[in-house]
């Protein structure tokens, strides 16, 4: 009897297309559910770095979530689980992701013989894979809190469609399309809708069309209902008002669905790959809405927004004290923003949170750690003290606490044979690129910052902790193993 031949193994893209098919004929695909205005479930976002993912990979992990009744948006590799003190339950399997490089960053000799950096695109995109896994697989991490809506969301819709300029005829009975010829968008009138926040849903989704133009982001939109390429555009339409909702809060317009079913699961059995495309394109879509909110009155300027933090940061830093303490004659500051009687004994160092940086950012980075770290101790290191400061805080802090060290990535590598008992933080760990901890508190702004430091600092304590506790079981098992051969 012949063998059979093995099965292909499925590609990445099969298998993205492949989920989306069955969800898409279930009426369950991520753009296909109703939408829970109370509860919005927020865009999957990496649950460290607080970034969204995007495109091919946010609409993949929204079916994963939608597949697997996750309702926590947050995803995360297993080390990332590991950095702060959270594990990946048993058994739970990953979540394949694929990021491209666009770019790539080089040395070059230049005409003076000089060598210089330089970023070239490169000729074709290099991937690369990341498995993930959301929130609700691993155990020790904070529970997650979805973001309140706090604008008027019906105001932002309107304020979106006044800023894009774009030609709207409320000329319609029961129907509603953007129409490439004219470049117009044709709508009932608002009173034609059960709710005003349904008319915005749909006037929002024809806005989607409208970016199609060849003046803006130049697709095809040539297709007649029915086509291959009209159902590609209503793709890229529908995914696109899902991530407006998740922004705005808009929620998008489901009962047309069923027309589109069957053509947009032949397109993705034709070309696996098209769902990508399609995610890539509704990012892009999305974008360009979006960028019309830079324009609108209630919007803060990137300086106000500036001001604002600042002056949260003046007030928290009025209550800051700070003392000159000494150990063994080496003296060092300590600056908490309430007073808690440490004086000239600092028993209480094990509550430290250390800064090792440059000296350039010293000063500011103190005093800014100071004003969001609750009751914590800030210990402001001279350079040229660093591990005499050091050594003296891991002698006083007891072996059940962790201690929270603010550097760069050489301090990381330097301080990595401390774990876990030391835990190394920089300011990229905050907001990715930052080249101080002021700049990336002042980016991310007070409350993230401070909620993301103290959740790093807990997951470090529990790493700490779990390993005091693995400790105390092999040496339990070691004295009943030298027991027993002493019966014996």
């Amino acid at each position: 009897m012949a063998k059979s031949k093995d099965k292909p193994q499925e590609t990445h893209a099969e298998k993205i297309a492949n989920l989306i098919i069955k969800q898409i004929e279930a009426g369950t695909a991520p753009w296909q559910k109703p939408w829970d205005s109370d509860h919005p479930s927020g865009l999957p976002h990496n649950g460290i770095t607080g970034n969204r993912y995007k495109g091919g990979n946010a609409i993949y992990l929204q079916a994963t979530q939608i597949e697997n009744e996750y309702e926590d948006p947050r995803w995360m590799t297993y080390k990332q689980a590991q950095s702060v003190g959270a594990q990946v339950k048993k058994d739970e399997k990953s979540t394949e992701i694929v990021h491209y490089k666009f770019k790539e960053t080089k040395w070059v000799e230049n005409d003076k013989g000089e060598k210089e950096k330089v970023t070239v695109n490169l000729s074709k995109p290099r991937a690369f894979s990341a498995r993930v896994f959301n929130a609700e697989q691993i155990d020790g991490l904070e529970p997650y809190q979805a973001p309140e809506i706090t604008w008027d969301k019906n105001e932002r819709a309107e304020a979106i469609l006044q800023a894009s300029k774009a030609e709207i005829i409320h000329d319609q009975a029961d129907s509603a399309f953007y129409s490439p010829v004219r470049d117009q968008i044709h709508l009932p009138s608002e009173s034609a809708f059960p709710t005003q926040e349904k008319y915005y849903a749909t006037a929002l989704h024809e806005l989607g069309h409208w970016t199609g133009n060849q003046n803006r982001l130049d697709r095809d939109l040539s297709g007649r209902f029915g086509s291959e390429s009209y159902a590609k555009e209503e793709l890229r339409a529908e995914i696109a008002s899902l991530m407006i909702a998740q922004e705005t809060g808009i929620a998008p317009e489901t009962e047309r669905h069923a027309a589109y079913v069957k053509s947009w699961v032949k397109v993705l059995q034709d070309d696996p790959t098209e769902i990508t495309r399609a995610a890539s394109d509704a990012e892009q879509i999305t974008n360009y809405v979006l960028d019309f909110e830079r324009t609108l009155e209630h919007e803060l300027t990137e300086e106000q927004q500036h001001i604002e933090v600042e002056q949260h940061i003046n007030e928290l830093a009025k209550d800051a004290m700070v003392y000159s303490l000494n150990h063994n004659d080496e003296p060092f500051l300590c600056t908490f923003v309430s007073d808690t009687d440490l004086g000239d004994n600092y028993q209480d160092i094990h509550n430290g949170i250390f800064y090792m940086a440059d000296a350039q950012h010293q000063d500011d980075d103190k005093r800014l750690l100071a004003s969001i770290s609750e009751q914590s101790v800030i210990q402001h290191l001279d350079d040229s003290k660093t591990d005499t400061l050091l050594e003296a805080a891991l002698e006083q802090k007891p072996a059940d606490k962790v201690l929270l060290v603010f550097g760069d990535k050489e301090t990381k590598q330097n301080l990595k044979h401390h774990e876990p008992d030391v835990f190394v933080m920089t300011a990229s760990d905050i907001d990715f690129g930052a080249k101080s901890l002021t700049d990336a508190i002042k980016h991310k702004g007070v409350e993230v910052s401070s909620r993301h430091i103290k959740q790093v600092q807990d997951g470090a304590q529990r790493k700490l902790d779990r390993k005091i506790y693995q400790d105390k079981e092999k040496h339990t098992e070691k004295v009943i193993e030298k027991a027993a051969d002493i019966e014996r």
